[in-house]
């Protein structure tokens, strides 16, 4: 309506060819309010997720909500607004969130919410690196690292990590490595003192 000008500019540019223009004020007739989740519908197992229960309304009096994790309560306050909660499942399957709102309001149908949450296994990587490296331990929360050698490692992984190698280190598996990236699969280098242009990178491959 004001080709993107603020209303404020749309207003002094009426007054100055002399136009009329009207601004109504709409009232609620009745009082309402409504529940919803915000949050991932995916997420994988054993890492947190943080979802928000958020009550809208024509009024701001808190109401009461009740929040179901599987059936089970989980949270029950007053609440007006958004409220965080932050879950971890052990478990790979289906769960379902569902928050009730306890309102004597208009519309009852918008006083429960459901979330579908699909949680999925790690995913499988291989790691090549030191092993008292900090990237290792951030690496073991959010994957589940390969077992045995790289040859083996790379039949189940879905991407590889070389944190800080040098050239030299990786010789022994640079065939190994391109056959895996040509078949699709990630790889993440990370430097560092070994690294790059300390790991005498240019030329080795």
């Amino acid at each position: 309506v004001t080709d993107g000008s603020s209303l404020e500019d749309a207003a002094l540019a009426a007054r100055e060819v002399n136009v009329t223009f009207n601004a109504l004020r709409l009232e609620p007739q009745q009082v309402d309010y409504s529940v919803t989740i915000l949050g991932p519908s995916k997420i994988t197992a054993g890492v947190e997720a943080f979802f928000e229960v958020v009550v809208r309304g024509t009024g701001e009096e808190p109401q009461r909500v009740r929040v179901y994790l599987d059936g089970d309560l989980v949270s029950e306050k007053q609440l007006f607004g958004g409220d965080k909660i932050i879950r971890a499942f052990s478990e790979s399957g289906y769960h379902v969130l569902r928050a009730e709102l306890d309102a004597s309001d208009h519309f009852g149908e918008n006083n429960v919410f459901y979330k579908t949450i699909k949680v999925i296994p790690k995913p499988v990587i291989a790691y090549l690196g030191a092993s008292d490296s900090p990237m290792l331990s951030l690496v073991h929360d959010l994957y589940q690292l390969a077992e045995g050698d790289l040859e083996g490692a790379l039949e189940t992984a879905t991407a590889v990590i070389v944190n800080d190698q040098s050239s030299s280190s990786l010789s022994g598996s640079t065939q190994d490595l391109k056959t895996y990236l040509l078949a699709g699969n990630g790889l993440v280098v990370l430097g560092g003192r070994s690294s790059f242009e300390y790991g005498d990178y240019r030329g080795s491959v």
